[in-house]
């Protein structure tokens, strides 16, 4: 899945500290990245200046 607008991205670029967005990402990393039985892959993210975060979650034999 890739998402090419995000909510956490928009708000705090809004906020003035579109920074903040890298600790959101890091999460996403943590928490599907854990899941048992899958395999989280990611090449980028919009708050690290990607142009879009591709979300790709793939089942382990």
């Amino acid at each position: 899945m890739d998402v090419t607008a995000c909510p956490y991205c928009q708000t705090f670029t809004e906020l003035g500290c579109p920074e903040l967005t890298k600790i959101f990402c890091e999460n996403d990393e943590r928490i599907y990245g854990r899941l048992p039985g899958l395999k989280f892959e990611r090449t980028g993210t919009l708050g690290k200046g990607a142009k879009r975060c591709d979300f790709c979650i793939r089942r382990v034999k």
